[in-house]
């Protein structure tokens, strides 16, 4: 059975962190990359990955609370929170 995928889309990129990455088709975009490990201008293709990451995971967490019946106004905190201290006297 072959595997269906919800969205797919082909991104280039040519010469590497001094170049610049692209996805092809007609609602395209282009932006120049670079790293923090070199001086020149663009964006590090790491923030990209974060990016990337964020969106499906805010998406799955979406999915999840409706099949769960988890109202919208109920916060999902997915990062470390800090305990603030009570005074218990």
């Amino acid at each position: 059975m072959a595997e269906r995928s919800l969205y797919h889309t082909y991104v280039r990129n040519e010469n590497g962190l001094v170049g610049e990455s692209y996805v092809e088709g007609n609602q395209g975009l282009a932006l120049g990359v670079s790293s923090s490990l070199i001086d020149a201008p663009g964006t590090n293709p790491e923030q990209f990955i974060a990016f990337a990451l964020s969106t499906c995971f805010n998406a799955t967490i979406r999915i999840a609370k409706a099949l769960l019946k988890i109202p919208s106004s109920v916060l999902v905190w997915t990062s470390p929170v800090t305990r603030l201290a009570t005074n218990s006297s």
